[in-house]
């Protein structure tokens, strides 16, 4: 029996038949949302890897030698919405992703890519322009009982405020990264792209609520990440090769509509964004990140 829920998710053919009219609208949105292909590949020099491995070297030289410097993404999941993006928009003939998620340069595990990253670097300069480094926001924050992540926001309701005196940001953490980032900026150019506004409203909200609610984020919430930025830019400040730039200002993350109308949902889960997403995350930050 179980087997059958699972095989069926959930009997959904079978609730569709029953459900209200706009039900069944949200339940749509929410499944397209989440349809969508991670680690973009056009097939020539703008795709996005896992990792450096001696075939996309060679790859990546190849790419250079065509189109000169090209432009390098990396960092953890969000950085595979943001390389994803510009590559889906055609942004750049020679965009290189090396995302994976929860690789983050503050702890970077082997399977993360960072070292051989930063070697393939030393060992062909000139091969970017620039590197592009951003990672999700929740983890650099934590808030009361030592929740962070989804189980931090998740302590609010979504009309609760997030008092500023709750959320703490993990300074050693923002520093780890900025530690990591100074060694790459002594070979390469760096923008640290602060965290991007993290809605955190889940699909249940939205099956209770509907596409047409005039969705908010918590009060406080925006503040959160505002103090992130301010942090990371204090942090890299006057440090040669390496700045920072504040997502959320370039963004202009408004609500309701950047999160969903009855066309799309632009956020595949609390904090990743749908295909729709990615297009207005093009739009917006490319003409900042292109050389």
């Amino acid at each position: 029996f179980g087997l059958w829920g699972y095989m069926t998710d959930g009997r959904a053919d079978l609730w569709m038949r029953s459900a209200a009219p706009q039900d069944r609208q949200n339940f749509a949105l929410l499944q397209d949302a989440q349809v969508y292909q991670r680690w973009q590949d056009d097939g020539a020099c703008a795709f996005n890897t896992r990792d450096v491995s001696p075939e996309i070297e060679v790859r990546l030289l190849a790419c250079a030698q065509e189109h000169g410097a090209g432009l390098a993404i990396i960092g953890d999941s969000h950085s595979i919405d943001l390389a994803d993006a510009l590559i889906g928009a055609r942004a750049a003939p020679f965009i290189y992703g090396m995302s994976q998620g929860n690789c983050r340069a503050e702890a970077p595990r082997d399977e993360c890519g960072y070292a051989r990253f930063l070697a393939l670097v030393q060992a062909h300069p000139g091969l970017f322009s620039r590197a592009i480094f951003t990672i999700s926001g929740q983890h650099l924050i934590i808030g009361p009982g030592g929740r962070s992540k989804e189980q931090l926001f998740a302590l609010y309701g979504l009309d609760e405020e997030m008092p500023e005196a709750d959320i703490h940001l993990r300074n050693d953490r923002i520093g780890a990264n900025a530690a990591w980032l100074e060694g790459l900026a002594r070979v390469l150019p760096v923008i640290w792209l602060t965290p991007r506004i993290e809605p955190h409203i889940d699909e249940t909200a939205i099956m209770a609520r509907g596409c047409g609610f005039a969705y908010a984020l918590r009060p406080g919430q925006a503040a959160i990440f505002d103090r992130l930025a301010q942090a990371i830019g204090a942090r890299v400040a006057g440090h040669p090769g390496l700045t920072a730039l504040d997502q959320p200002t370039l963004l202009h993350f408004t609500m309701p509509q950047d999160f969903m109308t009855c066309d799309a949902l632009h956020w595949a889960d609390t904090d990743h964004l749908s295909r729709s997403g990615r297009v207005w995350l093009a739009e917006r930050l490319a003409p900042f990140l292109l050389p």
